[in-house]
């Protein structure tokens, strides 16, 4: 990314950007490359009563005009993505929102999960892959979210993901438009 894009992202006000994939999808690598100021990592809507939680510690930083990152499986599925998506609509009315989302590709996300190293206690990805099985089919990419390719990692640890990443080739371009589920 840019450091004029960056720069834009900081400067535009309050902002949410959601990571939203299957487990070994590449949301972990994604969000490294971002420019962000707070990131809630998985386990934002664990039950309700860490959604109630999370929500009220985004909404101080969104005040503050931050820029904050989710990446939480649950908004693979419309009806929750839609639930939250109103309510924060409705506490912070001209919130930037920001989805991006990795293709629905369960052969690539499970593949990764076999070849990655970085998840301690899920020896060859087995309960990332029985959680994308069960993911799988209610997850759906809303219209005007930004879509990325899995890429297949050849097995590497994390901090080689990124230098692989920029061995295949230039920087993907900046999009044209804004990319958000609604403005205003």
């Amino acid at each position: 990314m840019s450091s004029g894009h960056q720069a834009k992202l900081k400067d535009r006000g309050p902002a949410v950007t959601f990571i939203v994939g299957l487990a070994g999808s590449g949301k972990s690598t994604l969000l490294n490359s971002l420019v962000y100021d707070v990131v809630f990592e998985e386990c934002f809507w664990l039950n309700d009563d860490a959604l109630e939680r999370n929500h009220k510690e985004l909404l101080t930083f969104l005040g503050q005009n931050k820029h904050c990152v989710i990446t939480e499986r649950r908004f693979m599925h419309r009806e929750a993505r839609d639930v939250y998506t109103r309510q924060l609509r409705e506490d912070v009315p001209l919130l930037q929102i920001n989805w991006f989302f990795f293709e629905k590709n369960l052969e690539a996300a499970n593949h990764n999960c076999r070849s990655r190293t970085n998840k301690e206690g899920d020896l060859h990805g087995v309960r990332h892959i029985e959680q994308n099985e069960g993911d799988f089919d209610n997850y759906t990419i809303p219209d005007g979210a930004v879509a990325i390719k899995i890429h297949r990692w050849p097995g590497l640890a994390p901090s080689e993901a990124a230098n692989y990443l920029q061995s295949m080739g230039p920087e993907p371009s900046e999009p044209e438009t804004e990319h958000s589920l609604s403005k205003n």
